[in-house]
């Protein structure tokens, strides 16, 4: 299954090749690691200026592949091409957590669910962090479960490290290691000794792979800035119900002289409009930042183009059979009271929370489809299991 996905992926980034861009992030990204390579500089939106509008690890993999093979359609094909091998290796990492939480029919038939999923398939083409971080997060997910079984020393600086990494790509993750002490209690109990220890030894960790970025933020700005510095215009976007915006209800803005001023104010107007939201319009937006962000969430596909003649629609099928199963295998894991599975849920979890704050849409939900894949496996083998004579 391993090799079948990896054909179909390779065969899909020799077809399409740069046909795989989204003309927007990853254009940028694409010039945040040219002007890295070049000028040693980390920019984004605006050449001239130095940006903490994104995490550097992105645009260091990215700087790392064009070195070896250059800036032109070469480089990112080489970028694409490794992308699938960090993916079939993502894929790997799946059938062993499914395989040693539940059973190995459990990660083959996760392996089957995800082998023909076509954002899966499509992914890696893409020159954005998604392929990447699904691995770091992936991996993380599978070291925190073989430490809850057999703790080590280095288990625990190795989530430390994977959490520095995934942070460094995406700065949600920072908050990791309070996801995986909940994990701990909810399996081990409140060993206070243990929690200190495994605390102490993953953030010490995160912070040694963290200071160069401090540093380097504060030599720029003159300031603290712990991750970056972009959650204004998403945040602002996010309070727009059914992000719609009209010529009545849009707020305009001065622009600050830098992106990191214009971040500020968006952030301010944000705040505002999500204040006089809730006051006037209390129960929409209470709608809008739950229940229905959360449909945003999950409920579209991140299959913004069709490939290789596959519909939308075929797609849509597929995304809502691994929700429905996945969401419906965690249930039956909590009333069969089996909570090894339960980290990836509270993960889960929490990144809906968090892009309920901001913005929520298909493309952020898509490291989380793993999961989901595992859990509706779980679901899967499990039936089959009470079926006599399976």
């Amino acid at each position: 299954m391993l090799s079948v996905s990896a054909l179909i992926r390779f065969y899909t980034v020799f077809k399409y090749g740069s046909s795989l861009t989204l003309a927007s992030d990853d254009l940028n990204y694409i010039k945040s690691a040219a002007v890295l390579l070049e000028e040693g500089r980390l920019v984004f939106h605006q050449y001239n200026e130095p940006t903490v509008f994104i995490m550097p690890g992105y645009p260091f993999f990215l700087g790392g592949i064009f070195a070896l093979f250059g800036t032109g359609l070469e480089g990112m094909q080489a970028v694409r091409l490794i992308q699938v091998i960090l993916q079939v290796f993502s894929l790997y990492f799946i059938y062993r957590i499914a395989a040693y939480t539940f059973n190995m029919t459990a990660g083959i038939i996760s392996l089957l669910l995800l082998a023909f999923y076509m954002p899966s398939i499509t992914a890696p083409g893409f020159l954005l962090t998604e392929s990447v971080f699904t691995f770091f997060l992936v991996l993380i997910v599978y070291v925190s479960l073989l430490y809850i079984d057999k703790p080590g020393l280095k288990k625990l600086m190795a989530i430390g490290f994977l959490t520095a990494a995934a942070t460094l790509i995406r700065p949600t993750m920072l908050l990791y290691p309070f996801l995986f002490i909940l994990y701990v209690i909810f399996r081990k109990g409140f060993d206070i000794k243990r929690i200190i220890k495994a605390a102490a030894v993953i953030f010490s960790v995160v912070i040694v792979f963290m200071v160069p970025w401090w540093v380097r933020n504060f030599n720029e700005y003159n300031r603290f800035i712990p991750l970056s510095a972009a959650g204004g215009n998403p945040m602002l976007q996010g309070t727009y119900i059914n992000y719609e915006q009209t010529k009545d209800n849009t707020v305009y803005y001065k622009l600050g002289e830098t992106a990191l001023e214009t971040n500020d104010i968006e952030m301010a107007v944000a705040f505002e409009r999500i204040k006089k939201g809730f006051g006037d319009n209390a129960y929409n937006y209470i709608k809008w930042y739950t229940l229905d962000k959360t449909k945003f969430f999950w409920g579209t596909v991140f299959y913004w183009k069709e490939f290789l003649g596959v519909k939308t629609g075929i797609v849509i099928i597929h995304h809502y059979f691994l929700l429905l199963l996945g969401f419906l295998g965690f249930i039956v894991q909590l009333v069969t009271k089996n909570p090894r599975y339960m980290l990836p849920l509270i993960i889960m979890v929490y990144f809906n929370i968090i892009h309920c704050i901001y913005m929520a849409f298909d493309r952020y939900a898509y490291p989380m489809i793993p999961f989901l894949a595992i859990s509706a496996a779980y679901l899967i083998a499990y039936s089959f299991s009470k079926i006599k004579g399976f």
